[in-house]
């Protein structure tokens, strides 16, 4: 028992940036932190996908004590994931319950983030995530949206996010298509 806690907690640190995504609500990295994490863990045992996914919620709670925040206060009660997360039998449980539990903080956040004042990129990410389906949607738009330049804020965007806004903007839309084609039945085009 005492080594799995200890590889939990060592563990913990791999997921700094799935955490920093989920507080700051930027669902395209979440997805994508999310699915590196499925795929790495596609064909292990349920019982190591329950030690990562411990290693996840401690990396979370740590995260959310640093915005003065706690598990109990985002989901309004104490719960024990030892015990919630250890009757999930099989891989697949395991997954969904993850996926579950990483949304809810996603709105969560989305929810009580106050982007307005402090980060303007996150503010875009936000606001690219929730109007990705609008074909016509420009770096313009979005630099409106946030109260800057275009210019201005196309620099700062792609200094702060390490890409530029189109490529942000592809990358969530092909996100979304991707879990469109696992989720439903519709045709490709």
């Amino acid at each position: 028992a005492e080594e799995s806690l200890a590889e939990i907690l060592s563990e913990s640190a791999k997921y700094e940036a799935l955490s920093n995504a989920l507080f700051m609500a930027d669902e395209k990295n979440v997805i994508s932190e999310r699915e590196k994490l499925f795929e790495t863990y596609r064909m292990s045992e349920p019982e190591k996908l329950r030690r990562e996914v411990y290693s996840i919620i401690l990396a979370i709670g740590r995260r959310a004590e640093q915005n003065e925040t706690s598990l109990q206060a985002i989901f309004g009660q104490q719960y024990n994931y030892l015990d919630k997360v250890g009757r999930i039998e099989d891989t697949r449980g395991i997954r969904l319950w993850l996926t579950n539990f990483i949304n809810w903080i996603l709105d969560y956040s989305a929810a009580h983030l106050d982007l307005k004042e402090t980060d303007v990129v996150a503010l875009a990410k936000r606001y690219i995530s929730e109007q990705y389906e609008n074909s016509d949607l420009t770096l313009k738009d979005v630099a409106d949206y946030v109260g800057l330049n275009d210019k201005y804020f196309s620099n700062r965007f792609t200094k702060e996010a390490g890409e530029t806004m189109s490529e942000y903007l592809t990358a969530v839309r092909l996100q979304k298509a991707k879990e469109l084609l696992r989720t439903t039945k519709f045709k490709v085009y």
